[in-house]
């Protein structure tokens, strides 16, 4: 029987059922358990341990093929970070610079104070909530005092009241990773991170019949700790290649973390040869033999397009695809105007699913369907599934060349959705700059009956060095060109069942995420 563990260090607000990470852990997930005389335990926080069992409810993971080990409750440390975070919420104000610095003062006494005892689940950490509390009730009257000062002073007593009692209303769904970029919620956050995950250590250590420990990700150096066999997958390190989009403080603390970990690693799996020997090898000096390169597996979105479990064939499905979009609209998009009756087995709309970042190269996409409709007259539509009008360029673009109608940003959707959506586009397109593996995108839409068109970069180049000249050329364009973008995506919709066809090869190249996980225990088991 091969035993072997996952180690998941997420935060509270991570979520990750609804991005690639996520369902690529669950496709390892139920390979793994897929497979003969194996046996899998995953670690994680108790804090995360909803979110595991939400993955698992959305991928069809059997939960009973898993034993799951995780600290017990949650940190008290937890509970006062959300304390001062509703605190905090109720009195901030833009028009005040000097009570800003008095409150970042204030916290960094609280910070230093508690920092330590807050970390317990137990008494300690009760009795240091206890006194915690009452340092912040004390040294908080002056605030108090000097707010309600402010507030009859200005003659505004009612409408100032109003906008109290309506931030009182919202702050308890202010979400954790509101204050994810101020320093003194990151110096609290990263104490009551690293004691837990140094608990669920302790937990991991007792079992001693694992003898290798995958861990998904390089962020969590924490796993040092471990003492049993230690092996990283090594996404990328996309700050390399990239740095003008990682030029803040907290990106060079993540590169920090990223680099230790690679430094305590027994072994390293990467998606791609580029990652293994741009990233690991030349950038970090890994021995090349220390690193594993295995590649994603066949992805089939087409179970969520099923009916009673059954699959279907393309125009069942996208009738299923129909449907689930019309619920999706009468859900979220009712209050949308330019939205909200679009049927969208009836217009024309390109796809690009992909979380919201400088080097994912959206804003290729608004001036292609720029210049698709208002130039060319040719009517599609973008839709995107990352939030991008929280990128203040991207929607001033949008703003500025009236793309309101023409764009939908979808974000935030589960599998099913993100199925339909590939089911009736026209084309799938990833116009991203990087990758650390193949993009998923190709997959995911090939399986419900919609090709794809991406950028040459390397790791694309990687799988389709072995096709033809004349199908590279057809579906792979410069992604810093927008003419040679257009040019490619007009041939696309105008020979969509041609390309469709011309790409099932390798789609059929793809190994299944049984053949993948047994690569992945194959590394994880040999001495």
């Amino acid at each position: 029987m091969k035993h072997f563990g996952i180690f998941l260090g997420y935060s509270p607000e991570q979520k990750i059922r609804k991005e690639g990470l996520g369902r690529l852990l669950a496709f390892i997930i139920n390979g793994s358990i897929s497979l003969d005389n194996t046996k899998l335990t995953i670690a994680c926080p108790f804090w995360f341990k909803n979110n595991l069992l939400e993955l698992f409810d959305e991928h069809n993971i059997d939960v009973n093929k898993v034993h799951i080990i995780s600290t017990k409750n949650l940190p008290t440390g937890l509970k006062f970070h959300e304390l001062l975070k509703c605190f905090f919420a109720l009195f901030s104000t833009k028009e005040n610079k000097n009570k800003k610095k008095f409150k970042d003062k204030f916290y960094a006494l609280i910070v230093f104070f508690v920092s330590e005892v807050i970390s317990g689940s137990g008494l300690l950490g009760c009795l240091g909530i206890a006194t915690s509390l009452f340092l912040l009730l004390t040294l908080s009257v002056p605030l108090v005092i000097l707010f309600i000062i402010s507030v009859i002073f200005k003659k505004i007593f009612k409408n100032k009241l109003s906008r109290i009692l309506h931030r009182i209303k919202s702050i308890s769904t202010l979400p954790l990773n509101n204050l994810k970029n101020r320093p003194w919620a990151i110096e609290l956050h990263n104490v009551i991170r690293k004691k837990e995950l140094s608990r669920l250590i302790v937990l991991i250590n007792q079992e001693k019949e694992i003898k290798a420990w995958l861990i998904p990700t390089l962020f969590w150096p924490e796993v040092k700790q471990i003492a049993a066999k230690k092996v990283i997958v090594a996404p990328d390190i996309v700050m390399y290649d990239f740095p003008i989009y990682f030029s803040d403080s907290n990106s060079s603390s993540s590169l920090n973390r990223l680099e230790e970990s690679i430094s305590i690693a027994d072994k390293f799996i990467t998606y791609s040869e580029y990652v293994k020997d741009m990233h690991l090898v030349m950038m970090n000096g890994v021995n090349p033999q220390d690193v594993s390169v295995i590649g994603h597996g066949r992805i089939d979105m087409s179970h969520f397009l099923s009916i009673q479990g059954k699959k279907q064939d393309l125009s069942v499905q996208k009738e299923v695809a129909k449907e689930i979009l019309i619920q999706y609209r009468n859900k979220h998009l009712s209050g949308n105007h330019y939205w909200s009756f679009t049927e969208f087995d009836k217009i024309n709309y390109i796809l690009y699913s992909s979380q919201v970042r400088g080097y994912k190269n959206i804003i290729i996409l608004l001036k292609l369907v720029k210049i698709l409709n208002f130039e060319r007259n040719i009517d599609v539509k973008l839709v995107v599934t990352g939030d991008i009008f929280k990128d203040s360029n991207l929607s001033k673009y949008i703003n500025k060349n009236k793309l309101e109608s023409i764009v939908l940003s979808a974000y935030d959707i589960p599998s099913e959705v993100l199925a339909a959506f590939n089911s009736l586009a026209k084309l799938s397109v990833n116009p991203t700059l990087f990758e650390g593996g193949f993009p998923f995108t190709f997959c995911e839409a090939y399986s419900v009956g919609t090709p794809s068109i991406l950028s040459n970069i390397p790791v694309v180049r990687e799988r389709t060095k072995y096709l033809s000249a004349d199908m590279q050329d057809r579906m792979l364009f410069n992604p810093y060109d927008i003419h040679d973008l257009v040019e490619k995506v007009l041939w696309g919709l105008e020979h969509n069942d041609e390309l469709l066809e011309m790409q099932q090869d390798l789609y059929n190249s793809y190994p299944t995420w049984k053949q993948v996980a047994k690569k992945y225990i194959d590394v994880l088991t040999v001495e």
